[in-house]
């Protein structure tokens, strides 16, 4: 079923499955009078993806030495402030604002401009 597609084993399993629901949702419903045939086809192994393996122990001690050898205090906050509550630098950083942090803990570490007004 796979010839001919460029795609991944995991992209073919994940729209194996957005197909195989969409027809349960209809068969579910007597829209269709048929057994779902997505059950037929085998889902294809995906191998472990090393792009996104966690930094070691010893790996976040360098870029911490690193960062503050080189008084790189905002990105060391940065980085500080991921790691520690599970936020994903994409969506949940980007529309992190000042605001949304406690004074006293943005303060500490960074000069923040007059222009910029804190309401907390």
């Amino acid at each position: 079923m796979k010839e001919g597609l460029q795609h991944g084993n995991k992209t073919f399993n994940n729209n194996k499955g957005y197909l195989g629901t969409i027809l349960n949702y209809y068969i579910q419903y007597e829209e269709l009078p048929i057994s779902n045939p997505m059950l037929r086809v085998q889902s294809l192994t995906v191998e472990a993806s090393e792009l996104h393996m966690p930094y070691t122990n010893e790996q976040l001690q360098q870029i911490e030495l690193y960062l503050i050898e080189k008084d790189e205090r905002q990105m060391r906050l940065f980085i500080q402030f991921m790691y520690y509550t599970f936020t994903r630098p994409g969506i949940e950083m980007r529309y992190l604002q000042i605001k949304d942090i406690m004074a006293e803990t943005i303060l500490s570490e960074l000069t923040v401009p007059r222009i910029i007004k804190l309401s907390i």
